[in-house]
């Protein structure tokens, strides 16, 4: 099985997008909460912590612990659940932990209060536990040139992590658009758009997530999508983007998505994602519980992958980290 996976992984190299160097490996995890968690043990967070750390991850963000509705209703709180203990008491002292706070299923601005908010509330419950830093699950995106949003999500976030107790970091995750395929904002444009969101907001980390996995495959016509074509229209964005940030002391990772629609994504696709990472960046991965966890078994009316996928995905990457390290 794990031959004819590396095979599979081996035959993406010729078609990878990416600049020359060495192809980055996953240094941060994300694990976005929902329900089927909260019974989770101990030992099952063990095992699953383990195994992310076995694939050389180093840090594990908490996606969110309060999901409002557009009507600032709690739809989703997890303040109470030892979900976040449980899984800070697995990373130990080498994985490093990242809490995320409040978010909202389409985010709007007039929200913002209500977010900080429960933002708030939540930093307060978890404030005594041991861990890193935080992470705003508040995502922003490439908005174009003079959008009011760009002050807006500014100010949020300035607000936001002055009231947030200190910790050693705090990431947020944008997103970017291609010119050309959902075209926002060129890459040199959207750079000076980050700048004026996130600059001198207290933010140390930004991951650029580039929307891979939840785009699908169209067949025909104008509708097609072409991952790699995609891929080369993406890669600009991040060089200009950290480029614009490290002058503000963020630095810039990208986010690439083990997933494909509603399920794990294929090795082959998954791995082209990081082949097309710029030399000398970090890499973050949403999500790994979902889509690329190899220990817990399907649960009745969860959204992760089948155990199957998780494992394909899984033993794919790994299979590939063993022999770049060779």
């Amino acid at each position: 099985m794990l031959a004819a996976i590396l095979a599979t992984v081996i035959s993406c190299y010729p078609t990878a997008v990416g600049v020359a160097g060495p192809v980055p490996r996953v240094h941060a995890v994300f694990i976005d909460p929902w329900n089927e968690m909260k019974g989770h043990s101990q030992a099952d967070w063990n095992r699953i912590v383990q195994a992310a750390r076995e694939i050389g991850v180093r840090a594990i963000i908490i996606k969110k612990l309060v999901t409002i509705n557009r009507h600032n209703e709690v739809i989703r709180d997890f303040t109470d659940s030892p979900l976040v203990e449980r899984i800070i008491a697995a990373a130990g002292s080498d994985v490093d932990v990242y809490i995320g706070v409040a978010t909202q299923e389409q985010i709007s601005t007039s929200s913002f209060p209500t977010l900080k908010s429960e933002s708030l509330r939540v930093a307060k419950r978890v404030s005594k536990l041991h861990f890193k830093g935080w992470y705003l699950p508040v995502e922003a995106w490439n908005f174009a040139k003079g959008s009011p949003q760009i002050k807006a999500f500014h100010n949020f976030y300035c607000e936001l992590v002055n009231a947030l107790p200190r910790r050693q970091g705090v990431i947020a995750s944008p997103f970017v658009n291609p010119s050309g395929i959902d075209s926002l904002s060129s890459p040199v444009d959207a750079a000076a758009v980050f700048e004026q969101v996130f600059g001198h907001t207290g933010i140390t980390t930004l991951l650029i997530q580039d929307g891979t996995g939840g785009r699908a495959d169209y067949e025909g016509g104008a509708a097609k999508w072409d991952i790699d074509r995609y891929l080369a229209a993406v890669q600009p964005y991040f060089s200009q983007i950290s480029r614009r940030l490290q002058q503000k002391n963020v630095d810039v990772w990208v986010n690439v998505e083990a997933f494909e629609g509603k399920s794990s994504a294929e090795p082959a696709r998954f791995h082209k994602q990081l082949f097309n990472v710029p030399s000398g960046f970090r890499v973050a991965m949403f999500d790994f519980y979902h889509h690329m966890n190899p220990v817990t078994p399907d649960q009745s009316g969860s959204p992760e992958s089948a155990l199957p996928c998780r494992q394909r995905l899984y033993l794919s990457y790994q299979a590939w980290d063993k022999r770049r390290g060779q």
